[in-house]
């Protein structure tokens, strides 16, 4: 992948790229360009701006599988895309798997 999506800042880990890469190729595919890729509350968040030359069909599907790629995110480690789950290290929340979780400090609320 070249390009434009190269220069995307992305304010999430790798562990999602596999979530997030197909998202910025149909986005560009459709002609639209992608705003900001972010973690928020555990979560992926993707804003983009739809272009002209895709279809309102086309946009409908596209928002669909955003939604579809955030939930997703929910349910993978941000930083190597295992499967993870929300934890928590007392004041920022974060979906690890177990090894990123003791890494970087979180815990599943009922460890805290």
């Amino acid at each position: 992948m070249n390009r434009d999506s190269d220069k995307i800042f992305r304010e999430c880990g790798p562990g999602w790229n596999k979530i997030v890469d197909p998202l910025v190729k149909r986005c560009t595919e459709l002609g639209g360009s992608v705003q900001q890729i972010k973690e928020k509350f555990a979560q992926l968040r993707f804003y983009y701006y739809p272009g002209d030359p895709g279809t309102e069909k086309q946009w409908d599907d596209f928002e669909d599988a955003v939604r579809l790629a955030e939930a997703e995110s929910a349910r993978t480690c941000e930083m190597c895309g295992s499967a993870g789950i929300v934890m928590s290290n007392g004041g920022w929340v974060k979906t690890v798997c177990k090894d990123h979780a003791i890494e970087l400090g979180y815990h599943t609320r009922s460890e805290l």
